[in-house]
């Protein structure tokens, strides 16, 4: 369903340079940009059938492609031109301005149910996300290591009470960014920087999990707490990267 919809939101971007807020408005509308791109290759599939059976003209001649049979002994099927005022003739111009009126109309017709139901959630899910990996990097040190005097444990369970924890934004943060991927201005942008967010959350997830086991056997230089949750925050680093990449392609009015 998501691909018929970029599909169909691609096609009508490319016939038609739509305005901006119509663009969102397809975006976040599955129904009414699957509608518009219907009616538009229903229309073309009209102006082309009109085409083929009534002819093409050509300034003030109008060539047949199948003429009826003239009233008299002669027909017109072997060839011949019959000229005609051009203004007389059927236009597929003007049909196609009239198609492209009416699906300029469609966006505004159709009932937006994800305008209805709202991005609001999942945009400030995004925003809270943001701001607790701002905090879990400028804390970085307090966050896993603790203190003493401020009576606080570290650890790798801290990090993991920051990505997945069921009170942090980023508890199942998946679904949310999906359904935001049609109101970007940019959908596949958006869509990479998505697949690497998810990609380095993952990755410092099972880093933070492992740090609470680490040592022992194995390369203290890669199986130790330290060197875990370093790799941990390499990670959290490019989660947070990768977030300013998807605010980006979102664009403003996505996210006013």
């Amino acid at each position: 369903q998501a691909s018929a919809h970029l599909a169909c939101s691609r096609l009508l971007a490319a016939v038609f340079r739509t305005p901006r807020a119509m663009r969102v408005r397809l975006r976040r509308s599955p129904t009414a940009c699957v509608f518009s791109a219907s009616v538009l290759i229903l229309g073309a599939t009209y102006v082309s059938s009109r085409v083929l059976t009534s002819g093409v003209s050509f300034g003030h001649a109008f060539v047949p492609v199948a003429s009826p049979a003239r009233k008299g002994s002669e027909a017109l099927g072997r060839g011949e031109v019959q000229v005609h005022n051009s203004a007389a003739a059927p236009s597929p111009r003007r049909s196609a301005l009239v198609l492209a009126s009416a699906l300029a109309a469609v966006p505004a017709l159709m009932p937006n149910t994800a305008v209805a139901g709202g991005i609001d959630a999942e945009r400030a899910k995004l925003t809270a996300a943001v701001a607790a990996v701002d905090r879990l990097v400028d804390n970085w040190v307090l966050i896993t290591k603790g203190s003493r005097e401020q009576g606080v444990s570290g650890g790798g369970d801290k990090v993991l009470t920051i990505l997945r924890g069921s009170d942090s934004p980023l508890f199942k943060i998946q679904q949310a960014m999906n359904d935001l991927a049609p109101a970007a201005d940019d959908p596949e942008a958006y869509t990479e920087a998505l697949e690497a967010f998810l990609q380095a959350l993952a990755s410092a997830d099972g880093a933070a999990y492992s740090s609470n086991f680490a040592g022992g056997s194995g390369d203290p230089r890669k199986n130790s707490p330290t060197a875990l949750l370093a790799k941990a925050k390499e990670d959290v680093l490019v989660m947070r990267k990768e977030m300013g990449n998807m605010v980006k392609a979102l664009g403003p009015a996505a996210m006013s």
